[in-house]
């Protein structure tokens, strides 16, 4: 079973190191996610599917699309592409089906209906705050078409999702690494010195 999750596996890195859907969604953040996932469930007592966190984690924010769709479309068609590819493997079908799940109902946008949906839905809100990812994507946006624009709706993103994202976790063990990020990101010097540089304000005005 392990060597069909790493054909899978290997096959999400190739899509995310040859095309990502935008700058924050790279391989990078999924490999993050499920890095988060494996902390989160050190604290959950119900079974979980692991297999199916680990191959979704390494899916969801891929897009199979070879044009420009809108990102719902290209959630849908991925999780199509990828549960198709684990039958064909000969995945137990409650694992595709949660994989599935999961890909699907991972954004904050859905509600999540399954317990490996809560997972990989609080393992990508962790993300939010992640320092490297903040300085890589405010980086990019400070430059090129729309800079300005793109500047104003990081900011506007960080401070508006500050208060929800508390609301929105799951478990509390999500809660405790959620704080901890939350506070390594405020007391990081480098993202104190490109928030002053980029908007003219402190962290605290920041978020």
């Amino acid at each position: 079973m392990q060597s069909k999750v790493d054909q899978l596996i290997s096959e999400a890195e190739e899509f995310l190191t040859n095309k990502t859907y935008d700058i924050a969604h790279g391989l990078e953040h999924h490999q993050q996610v499920w890095a988060n996932i494996q902390k989160i469930t050190t604290g959950i007592e119900e079974k979980f599917d692991l297999v199916a966190l680990q191959i979704a984690a390494m899916w969801h924010d891929i897009t199979t699309e070879t044009k420009k769709v809108s990102k719902k479309r290209a959630k849908k068609n991925t999780a199509k592409y990828v549960t198709e590819k684990m039958a064909q493997l000969g995945f137990p079908q409650s694992t595709i089906n949660k994989t599935n799940t999961a890909i699907l109902e991972h954004s904050i946008m859905n509600t999540q209906t399954i317990l490996e949906s809560k997972i990989i839905a609080d393992a990508d809100l962790l993300e939010w705050f992640n320092v490297e990812r903040f300085l890589k994507t405010l980086q990019i946006y400070s430059s090129g078409r729309g800079a300005k624009i793109k500047k104003i709706a990081l900011k506007k993103f960080a401070k508006k999702w500050t208060h929800k994202i508390p609301k929105l976790i799951h478990f509390d063990i999500t809660h405790k690494f959620y704080l901890q990020k939350l506070a390594e990101f405020k007391k990081d010097l480098r993202v104190k010195k490109a928030v002053l540089e980029k908007y003219g304000e402190k962290i605290e005005e920041f978020i």
